[in-house]
């Protein structure tokens, strides 16, 4: 039965998401090497007064 969709269009949406993936988690590892090597983390509060005082 066929489902609509080929082995090429699933095989390019797992690469899509694989590298999304990997792209979060070299986000998440820099960040936190980042916020490592700025103990104060000065720049990460500032964001999260700005998202706070946006949202509330």
């Amino acid at each position: 039965m066929e489902q609509g969709r080929t082995n090429r269009q699933i095989e390019a949406n797992n690469k899509i998401m694989a590298t999304f993936l990997v792209a979060i988690f070299a986000f998440v590892l820099l960040t936190y090497a980042v916020s490592l090597l700025d103990k104060k983390a000065s720049w990460v509060e500032k964001i999260e007064h700005t998202l706070l005082s946006k949202t509330g």
